[in-house]
């Protein structure tokens, strides 16, 4: 990214889609067939769960959304990586 304004308009574009599918701001139980299906694969849905039973349920059992956290960031810093050699060779 050449300004910061560029970044921060990318940033807003992704993030908003990602808290939309989330269940963030309502249960998943009631999204439409095709947004439940994205919530699936949606990190923020994991980070939210985790977080939810944490705070308000007092529960310790989020062992797998840590796994899906961790699935998902070790996956997308091998592209990051993978990507920054293109960019550096």
């Amino acid at each position: 990214m050449k300004t910061r304004e560029r970044f921060m308009g990318i940033m807003g574009a992704i993030s908003m889609p990602l808290l939309f599918t989330s269940s963030a701001l309502y249960p998943i139980s009631i999204m439409p067939k095709l947004l439940q299906v994205v919530a699936l694969f949606n990190p923020l849905t994991y980070a939210v769960n985790a977080l939810r039973d944490l705070v308000l349920y007092d529960k310790l059992n989020i062992l797998m959304d840590l796994l899906a956290l961790t699935i998902f960031n070790v996956f997308f810093l091998a592209v990051a990586i993978k990507e920054l050699n293109k960019i550096i060779e």
